[in-house]
């Protein structure tokens, strides 16, 4: 069981998404307080998973978008974007569902390192 404070300020108790916050935590990848608001509401509201969130971080497809100048990490699978602020263990700002990625997003080539 996880504590955190919410967007709002209020400490929540994070047992609906205890796979999620606990990869991050294992990985010391920092989730920002806007984050953890977004990943408790879309959870139980939009049926994004921990596992979907989980697999968007680390294995999907790395974009830039240039308006909010984060990072996106999408997965064509599972339609989950996870919004961080470094294409390397970047800090999670917030998690969203998508269709497709927006035609907004620049497309970020692999190369080593990232």
């Amino acid at each position: 069981m996880i504590a955190a404070t919410d967007e709002y300020g209020q400490t929540c108790v994070l047992v609906h998404n205890a796979d999620c916050f606990a990869f991050f935590a294992k990985n010391n990848i920092h989730v920002q307080n806007h984050a953890i608001g977004r990943i408790l509401y879309r959870n139980n509201t939009r049926g994004i998973t921990d596992a979907g969130i989980i697999k968007a971080y680390t294995k999907g497809t790395l974009y830039y978008n240039p308006s909010t100048k984060n990072y996106i990490r999408y997965d064509n699978a599972t339609g989950v974007a996870v919004a961080v602020d470094a294409p390397v263990r970047g800090s999670v700002v917030t998690v969203f569902q998508q269709n497709n990625p927006s035609p907004k997003w620049v497309y970020v080539r692999w190369r080593s390192g990232l």
